[in-house]
Formats: C-alpha cells, sequence, structure tokens
C-alpha cells in the first residue's frame, strides 16, 4: 500500500507513518504544502493520503476550499483528513473524504478511520482544468 502524507509538523508526520506502517504501507511520500501536495498528486497515484488541514503555505480554510481539487486529484485513494480542525467543519469534510480522524488520536482511531476511508473509496474522476488553475495560478483555492 502506497501513502502520501500531507502535514507541515515532523512529528505529526513521523507519528503517521507509524501508524500507517503498523496497517501495512510500504512506500511513503511527504509534502509540507498544499501546492507541492497538488504537484504530487498530478503526477503520481496512491492507495491512501493523509491530509491535515491548517499547512505550510495554506490555512485550514484554504485547504478546505481545496478539497474538491485534492478529491478529484486523489482518484480512487482512500482521503483521510488528520487534523486539529475536524469537529468545527465536519459537513464539509465528509463530502470529499472517507474519514476524519481528530488530533489527538491513538492507533484504534487512526486504524478504525483508515479502515472506513478504504471501504469508501472513490472511482477516479480527474479535472485537468482544475489542477491548471491550482499549479499556475498561485492560489491554493479551486476556481
Amino acid at each position: 500500500m502506497t501513502a502520501l502524507i500531507i502535514e507541515d509538523n515532523a512529528d505529526c508526520r513521523e507519528l503517521l507513518r507509524e501508524n500507517l506502517r503498523l496497517c501495512g504501507t510500504t512506500t511513503f511520500c511527504e509534502r509540507t504544502t498544499l501546492k507541492a501536495a497538488l504537484s504530487t498528486l498530478a503526477n503520481l497515484t496512491f492507495d491512501v493520503i493523509c491530509l491535515d488541514l491548517k499547512l505550510e503555505d495554506a490555512t485550514a480554510a484554504e485547504t478546505i476550499a481545496t478539497l474538491p481539487a485534492i478529491a478529484s486529484f486523489a482518484g480512487d485513494a482512500a482521503l483521510i483528513v488528520v487534523s486539529g480542525f475536524t469537529k468545527a467543519c465536519i459537513p464539509e469534510l465528509e463530502k470529499y473524504c472517507g474519514a476524519l480522524i481528530a488530533k489527538p488520536y491513538d492507533f484504534t482511531e487512526f486504524k478504525e478511520g483508515l479502515e472506513k476511508a478504504m471501504r469508501q473509496r472513490r472511482k477516479p474522476v480527474f479535472n485537468v482544468s482544475l489542477l491548471l488553475h491550482c499549479l499556475t495560478s498561485g492560489k491554493t483555492e479551486a476556481a
């Protein structure tokens, strides 16, 4: 299983890596900015994507505004939001991701969220114009 971790905090990235390893993930890719994550999603595919909402280059609101693009680029990957901001915006997040895991969390919560997201994997829907807009506009929000 392959995973993209989109998280700007080094300790949180390490915890996600360890939890994913315990769940069978063997290959990892890590990004700390929304722009780098979108670029990576345009070129690589993953089984699971773990996304924090507040990143080096984006507020939680900006990341949430970009969720339609992230979900589109993610294809059939299981998309999991792992963030301290999840409780305030659950309805918006549930439209686009397979699981919401609120920080702090334990391994059981993570594993249950991963299993839920894997069961709800989407069929690929790729929007090239939205990707180009996000990559070329210098903005992280969708058109």
